[in-house]
């Protein structure tokens, strides 16, 4: 979005202190964006004041009516609201990872579970139809990207925690007997819904 609206003011708003600083750093280079803090129950910004609003996988953290709420107070009238949600289609790879993400690697199986009382997407769209399209992927995965991915779920274990070797270790597995050439081979879908504001 920074590249596409450089005409805008764009504002990344994010409650965890280290991902705003990932967040700053990566986007230094771009005067017209932003990084605030906040939660998407209490966004840190003016009535009235945006006119997209986009949130990926975040959505499904969120306090539905609290967020919807949100997102109403600061939409300019005619504002649009984008989700995008990432989902993986390849089912042996699915499987590896179900097997993989379990209490004995030290992931934390009830905060992966703990969420709040979701709703579907059109929830935010109150009556109106939002278009919706799905696009494919395709990505090829080194050992580090594959890792890094894993490990950027809130629920996974860091390196500090005693079972982390034995995560990495099943992690290193599923890499081995999946990849080809180096590369891991990760299909699946981005669904992509817009509409006003609800």
């Amino acid at each position: 979005l920074v590249d596409r609206a450089a005409m805008g003011r764009l504002y990344a708003v994010e409650p965890t202190a280290e991902m705003r600083a990932l967040a700053r750093q990566a986007l230094a280079p771009y005067p017209n964006c932003t990084v605030l803090d906040g939660p998407a129950e209490a966004l840190p910004l003016p009535d009235a004041s945006v006119d997209l609003i986009a949130v990926a996988q975040a959505i499904h953290w969120f306090e539905p009516a609290a967020a919807r709420a949100e997102f109403r107070r600061v939409a300019r009238p005619g504002a649009r609201l984008a989700l995008l949600c990432n989902r993986g289609t390849d089912e042996m790879l699915g499987h590896a990872l179900a097997d993989l993400l379990v209490e004995e690697n030290g992931v934390d199986t009830e905060r992966a579970a703990r969420r709040p009382e979701s709703q579907p997407p059109h929830f935010y769209y109150g009556e109106a139809r939002p278009l919706l399209q799905t696009f494919p992927f395709v990505l090829h995965e080194p050992w580090k990207v594959f890792l890094g991915s894993l490990r950027s779920a809130s629920f996974t274990p860091d390196e500090g925690h005693p079972c982390y070797p034995r995560f990495e270790r099943a992690a290193h597995g599923v890499f081995e007997r999946l990849s080809v050439g180096g590369l891991l081979e990760v299909r699946g879908e981005t669904e992509l819904i817009v509409g006003p504001v609800g």
